[in-house]
């Protein structure tokens, strides 16, 4: 009856990590820069592996006047 449930539980983990690995994830990182990328891999502590990241961010103009300027870096 345990080795069913551990199996059934290996399952669904297994299928939840090849979900992940294979979905696009937006990042919002602290400098107020975005990163958009497909997840590689990934541990517990939800360090990560991407590919094919653009990095986003907007600058403000230097007068306050204007529209955002959007960037994107490959």
């Amino acid at each position: 009856m345990i080795t069913n449930h551990l199996i059934c539980l290996l399952l669904l983990l297994t299928n939840i990590y090849y979900a992940l690995v294979t979905i696009q994830v937006l990042i919002n990182c602290r400098n107020n820069k975005k990163l958009l990328g497909r997840v590689k891999a990934f541990d517990r502590h939800c360090n990560m592996v991407l590919e094919n990241v653009k990095e986003m961010w907007t600058e403000q103009p230097k007068t306050g006047k204007g529209k955002k300027k959007v960037s994107f870096v490959s």
